[in-house]
């Protein structure tokens, strides 16, 4: 399994919960989720593209899978500084 594939088990695991800090665990685990320094623009790409799929397949987590493409996103910001 890669470590894309174990990262987005992770948050669709925290997608289905209750728990109100799912999101901050959210950012915790892609500030975690690090593939090789050559390839994190790429797999924050892919993680990006898997949360707008993982909203579609499950609209009742959109504002989850939205948050998490803040995050990718301003993770993808801090990259070009």
């Amino acid at each position: 399994m890669s470590d894309l594939e174990e990262c987005l088990d992770a948050l669709r695991a925290l997608a289905r919960s209750d728990d109100r800090t799912k999101l901050i665990e959210a950012e915790m685990l892609i500030h975690e989720f690090s593939p090789s320094p050559s390839q994190l623009r790429a797999s924050l790409e892919g993680l990006d593209n898997a949360a707008i799929r993982e909203a579609e397949l499950s609209p009742q987590d959109a504002s989850f899978w939205q948050g998490v493409r803040e995050i990718v996103a301003a993770r993808l910001e801090g990259l070009l500084r």
